[in-house]
């Protein structure tokens, strides 16, 4: 399983970086912060990203 998630990073990856406009993204309003958790394994992240798209594709997965 981890494979394929590898493989699939690695080629969307190469993907982005052939597009023939360079794709822009930034963090919505600018701000990241942190609520502490109570301690465990797993990582919680979540951002808001606003894309620039340039060469008019879109592919939604």
């Amino acid at each position: 399983m981890v494979t394929v998630l590898i493989v699939a990073v690695v080629v969307t990856s190469l993907k982005v970086v052939l597009r023939p406009e360079s794709l822009r993204l930034s963090v919505v309003d600018g701000v990241v912060y942190s609520t502490p958790q109570p301690a465990s394994e797993a990582v919680t992240l979540q951002l808001n990203l606003r894309a620039e798209n340039p060469s008019g594709e879109f592919n939604e997965n």
